[in-house]
């Protein structure tokens, strides 16, 4: 969400406080605002008025509330993208053949394996969602691929017709952390702003130490117990997405749930031995071997090649933050212990 240096309009001034401007994003985004982002858009605007258009026009606002609109993502693709029901039904493959699902766990070299399955079964087969976003799909668009590969939690992979052979990478859960942490801190200033990406907004204001020492940091989905989450039965959207059919669920449920979800596997493979595994999986698929594994998405190339990057000094945890962050990945290490028990 981009904020504009002053209102288009300037009514009379309000006084706007800062608890003003945390309601309205409680209210208009579902989550709390950084400091330096209150600070902004109490300096940019002197209006409720001002910061509702804002809030309104923004795109964060616009993907969080996209299943309550009259067009979903689906509909809003473009015509290529999704085809007529003539062609669509002339794609749909058999309702018995076998469907390659990628659980794609942020930093766990999904990049790399994207394009090796791209490689494989050819870029015709896959689908073109990476993020989360199969809910707002047709069953006849979700039944016109084969290979599925993107950031979805496990609830979206059940909507994925016919048979499916579940497969996944996994990293350390702390050094995990530390990767996204730095991936997020090369992110652009301007990208970070345009797009209103919390977390690399944050990453880009406060070193590691203090970053994972964050209390609303500790406590976001996207750092706290990450994997286990999306490992679980419960769908990784936005509260305000997801209504209030879906009871919360604890950690410890959620746990439960996502070793249940484990066993389902096909294969699982692990960060430490990387290319012997890429390996074992084309083994497991009935896949030819790489003969060299080209890596994409490693951050020391994009801060050289992506304008959308910038370059940045890696930082090391000190020894009370990598103890501190034990508290976060307390369930995703028993849940990383399990399944290198399981597949390693």
């Amino acid at each position: 969400m981009t904020t504009p240096e002053t209102p288009q309009e300037t009514p009379a001034a309000e006084n706007l406080t800062k608890h003003d401007i945390r309601l309205c994003y409680k209210m208009f985004l579902d989550r709390i605002p950084s400091d330096s982002e209150v600070e902004r858009m109490q300096a940019a605007h002197n209006s409720l008025d001002s910061v509702r258009r804002v809030f309104l026009k923004s795109s964060e606002f616009a993907q969080r509330y996209a299943p309550f609109s009259g067009k979903n993502r689906a509909q809003q693709i473009s015509a290529s993208a999704q085809p007529s029901l003539q062609k669509l039904a002339q794609n749909l493959q058999p309702c018995n053949a076998d469907r390659v699902v990628f659980l794609h766990i942020p930093k766990c070299g999904g990049t790399t394996l994207h394009h090796m399955l791209g490689q494989w079964f050819g870029p015709d087969n896959m689908h073109a969602e990476r993020h989360n976003g199969l809910y707002s799909y047709t069953a006849g668009n979700l039944a016109s691929s084969l290979v599925f590969s993107g950031h979805y939690d496990f609830y979206a992979t059940t909507l994925i017709p016919g048979p499916k052979r579940m497969i996944s990478f996994l990293r350390d859960p702390a050094d995990r952390l530390v990767s996204l942490y730095h991936f997020h801190r090369a992110h652009a200033p301007d990208i970070i702003e345009r797009h209103n990406l919390t977390l690399p907004r944050w990453a880009n204001e406060y070193d590691i130490d203090a970053y994972f020492a964050h209390p609303n940091i500790r406590k976001h989905p996207g750092v706290n117990n990450a994997i286990v989450r999306y490992f679980s039965d419960m769908p990784q959207i936005a509260p305000s997405m997801k209504g209030n059919r879906l009871p919360d669920a604890s950690m410890d449920e959620m746990m439960e749930q996502a070793l249940r979800n484990l066993e389902k596997f096909t294969f699982v493979g692990f960060m430490d031995r990387y290319n012997a595994d890429v390996d074992r999986l084309a083994d497991t698929l009935g896949c030819k071997r790489p003969v060299e594994l080209r890596k994409h998405q490693v951050l020391d190339d994009l801060m050289k090649s992506d304008p959308n990057m910038r370059k940045i000094d890696k930082q090391k945890p000190s020894q009370e933050t990598r103890d501190s962050m034990e508290e976060l990945i307390q369930y995703d290490r028993k849940f990383y212990d399990r399944a290198r028990e399981l597949f390693a």
